[in-house]
């Protein structure tokens, strides 16, 4: 998969993963590369995505080879390839083979689709690990290397003329009380998550017997619907684990979907969620203003653009679904989240989790530059704004500079980071936890949640 030693390749400059998800984005700068190095791969899991099309683009530009006439180099960088199903991995795999089939064929593999096929059952019905049953195809593909097989197989590794040291980390776990920002919520949260039909999602599951024309796709695309769907639940709950404000906007724009595909039900048309978001840009936005709960059909309707979308999307024959049903459970989601919504309302005005961290901030960590990571940029907003309007608490903490760098800032501004701190640092790690449950989440000077 790498280039071997005493090649010279062809660079370009490297792009965020953002920008291949763009409408705009143009591959052929990129076209004669001879290796594409993709960081954080388990990003391209989905073959339907932008930013996904466009790597596939940028691979198959000029013949699929480089600037030196060879095959195109693809390189692949995930700590997690295989998210929630080993379609997962088979997409990101499907870069490199360019839907070869017999691309593996020396290593046993005829054809590529139906070997997933058979891995995915079987991990579903004997419950074998994904990888027992990928094990040949690993064997082609993947370099893992960990610390310990580092130090014990490379013991005299140098990078540079230094030796190869891997830093001891001090990890200190803070606790926080689940129940003083829940207040007995949580388990009804997750309860009511799990509830959710998320219909939109999985509308396969509602096509009736009589238009099934191919009862194998439909089982696969079944499958491969019910997988999102029990994503965006999961998604959901991390969203929860990392801050109520983040749950609780993950909530209304669900709501606000559901409640605008509902509406084009109704007039018999399908809008899907990516069909949706993408409709929601033409309507004039603040990058940091969020769509309010409820239907934007209207809206969408009065902007000549976004109705203009909307009308050239491809027609669904809705005589092949079970309409009632599906907008019976459209319309169940939509009570189920308007009621979780509500009912977590006054959730952030206690949230012990954000009051554990400003009693650290302004405690232990005092004088210190911290660093606050969080997987998602709306957990990010809201402690920012939170931190910055409590008065009392600035005080208590010395008045502290702060400085929030997400994907909404300019890529001019992410020095500010690298600024030396003008008192001293730690490197101590300090990992968040709830009473009573394991915990993802963590807090550092580096700090996590």
């Amino acid at each position: 998969m790498a280039a071997r030693t005493g090649e010279r390749h062809h660079r370009r400059p490297g792009g965020r993963h953002e920008e291949l998800g763009r409408d705009t984005f143009d591959a052929s700068p990129y076209g004669d590369a001879d290796v594409i190095l993709i960081d954080e791969s388990h990003n391209f899991r989905n073959d339907k995505a932008n930013r996904y099309l466009a790597l596939d683009t940028m691979i198959q530009l000029n013949g699929g080879r480089g600037r030196d006439g060879d095959h195109k180099k693809v390189i692949l960088i995930s700590a997690t390839p295989i998210n929630n199903d080993l379609y997962d991995l088979a997409n990101q795999v499907r870069l490199f083979t360019q839907s070869r089939p017999d691309y593996f064929r020396e290593a046993g593999i005829g054809d590529l689709s139906a070997y997933f096929r058979r891995a995915r059952r079987m991990v579903k019905q004997e419950d074998t690990s994904a990888g027992v049953v990928l094990f040949n195809l690993l064997e082609e593909v993947m370099v893992r290397n960990t610390r310990p097989y580092i130090r014990a197989a490379y013991p005299n590794a140098t990078i540079r003329g230094k030796p190869v040291a891997f830093p001891n980390r001090r990890l200190h776990t803070v606790t926080y009380d689940l129940g003083a920002t829940y207040g007995g919520l949580y388990d009804e949260i997750v309860a009511a998550i799990d509830s959710l039909s998320l219909a939109p999602y999985k509308l396969e599951a509602y096509k009736k017997k009589s238009a099934i024309r191919n009862e194998e796709q439909h089982k696969f695309d079944e499958g491969r619907e019910e997988g999102l769907v029990g994503i965006f639940k999961t998604r959901f709950l991390k969203r929860l684990e990392s801050s109520i404000e983040s749950f609780r906007l993950s909530l209304r724009r669900a709501l606000t979907f559901e409640e605008t595909y509902k509406d084009y039900l109704l007039d018999r048309k399908v809008v899907s969620s990516k069909d949706f978001q993408k409709a929601i840009r033409f309507l004039a936005r603040d990058e940091e203003d969020d769509v309010g709960a409820g239907s934007v059909a209207d809206e969408l309707d009065a902007v000549a653009d976004a109705k203009d979308y909307i009308e050239s999307l491809p027609t669904v024959d809705l005589n092949e679904y079970d309409l009632r049903k599906l907008t019976h459970d459209v319309e169940a989601d939509v009570k189920l989240l308007k009621g979780l919504y509500e009912r977590t309302e006054l959730l952030a005005a206690k949230d012990g989790k954000l009051q554990r961290l400003k009693e650290l901030l302004a405690g232990d960590l005092k004088g210190k530059k911290v660093l606050i990571f969080s997987t998602f940029k709306d957990t990010t907003r809201y402690l920012h704004r939170r931190l910055t309007e409590a008065a009392t608490w600035l005080k208590l903490a010395d008045n502290p500079h702060m400085r929030r760098i997400d994907s909404g800032n300019h890529p001019d501004e992410r020095g500010h980071i690298t600024r030396p701190a003008s008192r001293s640092t730690s490197s101590s790690a300090r990992t968040f936890s709830r009473k009573g449950r394991p915990s993802r989440t963590a807090a550092s000077s580096s700090t996590t949640t």
